[in-house]
């Protein structure tokens, strides 16, 4: 019936319902519009984890320690003021960031991620020199 439908692109199940079908041009806006609030909740999600802080205006310049007298200070090549564009770009960005320790979660951690349930990384791991029946399992024995 929609031919141009057809043309945008779209998943399946954005005209799934009865309803969607009728009317495919609102059906599109509504998904177009969760796409984009999607988008916003995730940055809003992810920016509270966000490993660089940028502090207001005011606190920008937190208390320092003196240069050392005669020493050449050195003067800091702030890239991302070079343009409007690049700041927000930027801004952006890192709001969109997660914390190191959520980036790179310490596997010894209790109740953390492990490849193969091992403290190594993938590949043969606990190995010993003295044999093991075919039921013995190390992961069991360890308190994690």
């Amino acid at each position: 019936k929609n031919p141009e439908a057809k043309a945008w692109g779209l998943p399946w199940k954005v005209f799934l319902r009865k309803r969607a079908r009728s009317d495919p041009a609102y059906a599109r806006y509504v998904h177009e519009a969760k796409k984009e609030a999607s988008g916003r909740g995730m940055a809003a999600q992810h920016s509270k984890f966000s490993p660089y802080y940028l502090p207001t205006q005011a606190l920008m310049h937190p208390a320092r320690q003196e240069f050392v007298e005669g020493s050449i200070q050195p003067k800091l090549k702030l890239w991302w003021r070079d343009n409007k564009a690049l700041e927000s770009a930027f801004r952006r960005r890192l709001g969109e960031a997660k914390s190191f320790e959520q980036a790179h979660a310490d596997h010894r951690e209790p109740q953390s991620f492990r490849y193969g349930q091992t403290m190594g990384g993938g590949g043969a791991q606990a190995h010993t020199p003295r044999k093991r029946d075919k039921q013995f399992h190390f992961r069991e024995l360890r308190p994690f």
